[in-house]
């Protein structure tokens, strides 16, 4: 089947002589041997969301490094690399959170170009993404301040979140449906699952 020949990536990916990635164990998936495997492209908005909440954000910021690493796979022609957790939660402190707004914009700009080159819609741009959030949070402190109802702020808030992440997983999920049929057409049922 593979070549037994391997070459070192990074930490947690190897390529082979021909040039496929094989993968480890990362996050929340079940990858038990390092093989070429298909990626989870069938990510829940409604799930994640909760999960969110109910751990206080750490779920959201779990899954959306995971699926940073996935751009590492499905967009790995591109020459570019997505940053890790640590990287990423570094520089952003030492820049004051700045650089967790160009992570986004990065993140979701690759995976832009990677729906472009196939002719499918985008979703949602990082650009995009990062003004909504901003707009959200004007529109809170606006709510908050003029009708004095802080529920009315925060149910607000958590429906442009919910929309924002529902576009992102909806874009990602393509991304990763697009890799799993261009990689695995042998079995297209086992890699849209």
């Amino acid at each position: 089947m593979f070549n037994q020949k391997i070459l070192k990536m990074e930490k947690g990916y190897v390529i082979n002589e021909n040039g496929e990635i094989l993968r480890g164990d990362y996050f929340f998936t079940n990858v038990q041997e390092l093989r070429p495997q298909p990626l989870q492209c069938n990510r829940s908005p409604w799930v994640m969301f909760l999960l969110n909440i109910i751990t206080l954000g750490i779920y959201g910021t779990v899954i959306t490094f995971a699926m940073g690493k996935e751009t590492n796979i499905t967009c790995e022609n591109d020459g570019k690399h997505t940053k890790g957790f640590w990287a990423t939660i570094g520089l952003s402190i030492i820049t004051l959170g700045i650089y967790a707004i160009v992570w986004v914009i990065g993140w979701m700009g690759r995976e832009s170009n990677f729906l472009r080159l196939r002719n499918e819609p985008v979703v949602i741009t990082g650009g995009w993404y990062v003004v909504i959030a901003i707009i959200s949070a004007v529109l809170q402190a606006i709510l908050t301040s003029v009708t004095q109802i802080p529920l009315l702020s925060l149910v607000v808030g958590w429906l442009i979140a919910f929309l924002l992440m529902a576009l992102v997983i909806k874009k990602h999920n393509r991304v990763n449906e697009i890799y799993n049929l261009e990689h695995f057409p042998e079995n297209i049922k086992e890699a849209t699952k």
